[in-house]
Parts: C-alpha cells; sequence; structure tokens
C-alpha cells in the first residue's frame, strides 16, 4: 500500500504492540489506545510457538525473548497416582528444531513495549475506547466525553472486554488458578511441561518460563483448573485447605505451593470459545480475544494474536487499499484459526470436566493413540501451531544473528 496511514490500535498487548511496530514499520502513524494509567500486562506464564517465535524474529526482539525465557521441548501429563502416562508429546517429533518458547508475560510484554516506543509509536494511557463513529474516517469515543481519530484504519486488539469486536463468545466451565514461583538455586525443570491429572475433573500443570528483565531469578508458572462456579467458595475457604489438596494430587507440588499465604496470591483466569467468521468491519480489524478465544489447553492463545499481527500487516503490505487488506486477513486467518477451534473444542473436555467418560476416553483412547508409530509427528504440528500454514509465504522474517535493535529491560 503506497500511502501513509493514522492507525488506532485499542489494547495495548501482545497482539496490539506486535501490530503497532509491523505496521510502523510500513510507514504509517500509529496510536495505541489502553485503558490503564501506565500500560502493563495481565497473566503469568505462556508459550510462544514456532510460528509466533517468527513473528518475534520479524519484531527484531527473539534473541532477547530467548535469553529471558525457556525452550520447552516435551509435554508430559499422569494420572493422580503418576503410574499412567496419558499425554506424550515432543516438539520435535515433525522437525528437530522446534520447541516451544515459555516465557513470563511480563517479559514478553517488556519486550514488545521497548520496540514499539523505538519505533516511535504513540501510546495513549487512561483511554478506556468505549465505541466508535464513521464520520469521515474512525473515530473512537473514550471515557470521559473524549474522542481520538479520525484513523483511515483502527484495530481491535483490547481481549475479551472489548466494546467494539461482535464476538460473544460461549463461557466455559472450568477456568484455571495461576500463579508464579521462584524455582530453588540450580534447579531444571528440563525443558518440559508437566501436568497432572484426577479424571478431568482435576489439572495441576508446572510451566518453566526463565526469567524476568532485572530478576535473573528462574521462574515457573503454576496452574489449578477449577470450576468457575466453585471460586467464590474457594475464596472463602483456609488457603491451607487447597494448599492440602493440591500436594494430595501431586505431591512434588509442596514446593511450589510452600510460599502462597493468601488468596491474592493466586490469579484466577476464565475462558471462553467462539471466533468471528470475518475479522473485520468498515476500516476496522479484530484480533487476538477479539476475534478469537478459547481454552489454554493447546497453549495457542499469544501464538495467535502475534500471527493475527503479522498477517495483517502483511496484508497492509501487499494490497492496494484497506477495504482489500482486511478482506485479504480475515481470509488468510480464517482456516488456521477455526481448525485450532475445533481441535480446542475436542480436546479441553478431555482435561477439563465434570464428566468422568472424558478421562477413559483421554486415558484409554486418546493416549495410545497419541503413542502410535506416525501419529506423533502430527501431534507436533498440532502443539506447534502449524496443522495449517499459518503466515503467508514469502513474508519476510529476519535472520536472529541480524536482530539489531538495543533493547535493555529495567535495571540492566
Amino acid at each position: 500500500m503506497g500511502q501513509t496511514l493514522n492507525v488506532g490500535i485499542v489494547g495495548c498487548g501482545i497482539g496490539g504492540l506486535a501490530a503497532a511496530s509491523l505496521l510502523r514499520d510500513q510507514g504509517h502513524r500509529v496510536t495505541v489506545l489502553d485503558e490503564f494509567d501506565t500500560p502493563r500486562p495481565v497473566g503469568s506464564g505462556l508459550v510462544i510457538q514456532p510460528p509466533g517465535q517468527k513473528v518475534l524474529r520479524q519484531l527484531g526482539i527473539l534473541g532477547k525473548a530467548l535469553s529471558y525465557g525457556e525452550k520447552i521441548v516435551e509435554l508430559e501429563g499422569f494420572d493422580a497416582a503418576g503410574e499412567r502416562r496419558v499425554l506424550d508429546a515432543r516438539y520435535d517429533a515433525a522437525n528437530s528444531d522446534n520447541f516451544g518458547l515459555a516465557i513470563h508475560r511480563g517479559a514478553l510484554f517488556d519486550l514488545l513495549l521497548q520496540a514499539a516506543k523505538l519505533r516511535d509509536v504513540e501510546i495513549r494511557s487512561n483511554a478506556l475506547v468505549l465505541g466508535k463513529l464513521h464520520v469521515d474516517g474512525v473515530y473512537l469515543r473514550i471515557e470521559g466525553r473524549r474522542q481520538a481519530g479520525p484513523f483511515d484504519l483502527v484495530i481491535d486488539a483490547s481481549g475479551v472486554r472489548s466494546a467494539l469486536t461482535p464476538l460473544v463468545p460461549k463461557v466455559l466451565p472450568f477456568g484455571a488458578l495461576w500463579t508464579v514461583v521462584n524455582l530453588p538455586k540450580g534447579a531444571d525443570l528440563g525443558g518440559i511441561l508437566r501436568q497432572r491429572y484426577r479424571k478431568a475433573r482435576q489439572m495441576a500443570g508446572v510451566l518453566p518460563i526463565g526469567t524476568l528483565p532485572g530478576d535473573p531469578s528462574p521462574k515457573a508458572a503454576i496452574f489449578w483448573s477449577m470450576r468457575s462456579d466453585e471460586f467464590a467458595q474457594f475464596r472463602e475457604d483456609d488457603i491451607e485447605d487447597w494448599k492440602a489438596r493440591a500436594v494430595a494430587l501431586w505431591p512434588d507440588l509442596e514446593y511450589f505451593v510452600r510460599g502462597i499465604t493468601d488468596h491474592e496470591d493466586l490469579v484466577f483466569a476464565n475462558y471462553g470459545h467462539g471466533s468471528l467468521w470475518k475479522a473485520h468491519a468498515k476500516n476496522i480489524a479484530f484480533i487476538g480475544d477479539a476475534a478469537h478465544q478459547t481454552s489454554p489447553q493447546l497453549g495457542q492463545g499469544a501464538n495467535h494474536a502475534l500471527l493475527d499481527a503479522a498477517v495483517l500487516a502483511h496484508a497492509m503490505e501487499t494490497k492496494s487499499s484497506v477495504p482489500a487488506a482486511l478482506r485479504s486477513y480475515s481470509l488468510r486467518r480464517l482456516l488456521h484459526v477455526k481448525s485450532y477451534q475445533l481441535l480446542s473444542r475436542i480436546a479441553t473436555p478431555m482435561y477439563q470436566s465434570s464428566f468422568g467418560g472424558m478421562a477413559l476416553v483421554r486415558d484409554h483412547v486418546m493416549a495410545p493413540i497419541m503413542s502410535r508409530p506416525g501419529i506423533a509427528g502430527m501431534i507436533s504440528r498440532i502443539i506447534c501451531g502449524e496443522l495449517v500454514r499459518p503466515l503467508p509465504r514469502g513474508q519476510h522474517v529476519r535472520p536472529l544473528e541480524d536482530e539489531g535493535l538495543p533493547l535493555h529491560g529495567p535495571g540492566e
């Protein structure tokens, strides 16, 4: 696209910041609007899959992200007795170079924010977007009877609480408690995401996520599945009762939950499921959770937000107009997103369900199938996010050694 556009991005998260930098590289004027007084991450640990890592390389921050994060090479899950392995998936089964990049959300956010600032992206805080108005461009209505615009293009990256998206997801019955703990000195979790299950109703997991900028202590994210309607009772119960249940399920959790002394040490996340068939409207693109939501079972949330940003930027660069670029973006992302929506819909009840029969299917049908020759490579492609080609052919990705952004974390 041969013209300079005025782009407004709603939401200063992973997808919004990635889109801001990619479009700024194309010469567009970019403004990010965020409701917080100071932009900050929400959440604990996440995994960036190989296609998402390509987007980080395109942004010039993969090398730094690798220095903070932890390479994940395997996913393993056992029943409550620790005797039956019911999840055994390796990243390198399809490609020996593949791995997941587990990283603290705060570390990734810091890198994306610095990358945007180095590109002179304008970031406006205290700007809660309430709606939009089309008058010779798109104006955004902001809390406090303010407005921003006009914009030639608006990107809605404001997540599950978006005031702009038409997406109405189905609320899933299960969510999860999350926290981050420091690992003991010299501890090595071996690049493995470990999980333990009691039927399908209870799941606990430990994910090594590396370090934070300015904090060299290695960390792990701990998660514990819970029905959303049980969270209020959890808040009423003694925290020691929950810790006892966690250790009873998985004795190895004793170290990880030892430092938890209050309910506030744990963050509860609700999940929804659904996606837009058309991820755009007139001069508006929806990316990330504003376009599609699912459970984190397949580890694709942050990955999809990065891919949305990259595919949209590629369309803006190669198409002749904003409407053509938005149509191309929607079509390009449709098959990949819908494929993983379907896979998530199938897989999630096997790990988070009140129906005991789902655990039997997982343990006695799916687990044996996953271990059969020839299946491991397909499972690897699924967890890598590569079952369907996610990025356009020929999309430029700089060599890792050519990353040149002088990025530094606080205190470094």
